[in-house]
């Protein structure tokens, strides 16, 4: 009975994901329906084969390492926060459950990104090892949707490939200000959660993305609008000023040959760029001390890891242990301010 009920769940799951274009759950669905067939099938031949030591054991072991490294590479992550940027949404030293379905799994481009292969790869080429060399290009499955604004994420950070944990607030085609610490989103104020804590924080030593020419500084920054996939900008001196860095560290500009020529009203010829990733802008609950967006520029989507979901539990003793066990991830259901308030004036208020 159990079975059955089973391979029925199994079949709608494959139906329903069918349904929404997540070709690979209907793949993983038909694949733990055709493994459950081939261990509770009566068929004389399959039991037969079932019941040679030397094909079922390393079949089952095979299938046990299969199943916990593709578990956790198609479905979730589990993340220790070690800073204070988030505080006191969460708090250094919580353990977070992070859910890879949210966005789509991001795959690994290198065998050193696969769990326990890892391992056995270090073993053997050891000195030689190259865990950050691109041996496949990077992609990314479909999931049930993107990051929203004030949804808290988990990402690989553009420069250093870290996990960062920020909350986003700004998804592509968004238009992000910031004014005398006052965030902005498409002119409206947003009421982010700062943390302030004594001391100058490391702020001070990291550089303003897009370079200190702009005159932008972490509490005075933009506008920026955020690249989307299919935006189409011309090459000329201020929009090199602004997407440089995007151009060349994630778009790979100078490496598609010529690019297409665009025309302005005065007649004259420049090259034109269209954007073939989206991006996205998160920072830090507790901004004085949060390495963000305003540093590392845009975060293209392939570097989106997860969705924050649950603190499992906080490893350091000062937290009760209780205060902090399996605690749903805070995601303020209004977030940005209704029309009757605050919205930002004429842009000429902001740096440039």
């Amino acid at each position: 009975m159990a079975g059955k009920i089973l391979r029925s769940l199994l079949v709608l799951s494959a139906a329903i994901h069918l349904l929404l274009g997540m070709w690979w759950l209907v793949i993983a669905s038909l694949t733990v329906l055709g493994v459950l067939w081939l261990f509770t099938t009566t068929w004389r031949p399959v039991k037969r084969v079932r019941e040679i030591d030397l094909i079922r054991i390393p079949f089952k072991i095979l299938l046990i390492y299969s199943a916990i490294v593709l578990f956790r590479m198609l479905f979730f992550e589990l993340i220790g926060v070690p800073m204070t940027s988030m505080k006191d949404t969460i708090k250094p030293g919580d353990m977070i459950y992070v859910s890879r379905l949210s966005y789509g799994p991001r795959l690994p481009s290198n065998p050193y990104e696969i769990t326990w292969f890892n391992i056995v790869l270090y073993s053997i080429e050891r000195d030689k090892a190259d865990f950050k060399k691109e041996v496949w290009k990077r992609r990314r499955l479909k999931g049930y949707g993107m990051p929203e604004v004030n949804d808290i994420v988990v990402y690989a950070h553009p420069v250093t490939g870290d996990y960062f944990i920020k909350r986003c607030l700004g998804t592509p085609g968004d238009t992000i200000e910031i004014h005398e610490g006052t965030v902005f989103v498409n002119r409206k104020a947003v009421p982010v959660a700062v943390t302030l804590i004594q001391g100058d924080g490391p702020a001070d030593g990291w550089k303003i993305y897009p370079g200190r020419h702009t005159g932008w500084n972490p509490d005075n920054w933009g506008p920026f609008v955020l690249p989307f996939k299919g935006m189409k900008i011309v090459l000329d001196s201020a929009s090199l000023a602004i997407y440089g860095r995007v151009l060349t560290d994630h778009e790979g500009l100078y490496s598609h040959g010529a690019l297409p020529k665009v025309s302005s009203e005065s007649g004259v010829e420049s090259e034109a760029y269209t954007f073939t990733q989206n991006y996205y802008f998160y920072v830090g609950d507790n901004r004085p001390r949060s390495n963000d967006s305003r540093f590392s520029g845009p975060v293209p989507e392939i570097h989106i890891i997860g969705k924050a979901r649950r603190i499992i539990l906080n490893k350091n003793r000062e937290n009760p242990f209780f205060s902090r066990f399996m605690v749903p991830v805070n995601r303020k259901k209004s977030f940005l301010v209704p029309d009757s308030v605050e919205e930002l004036g004429g842009s000429n208020i902001l740096p440039r």
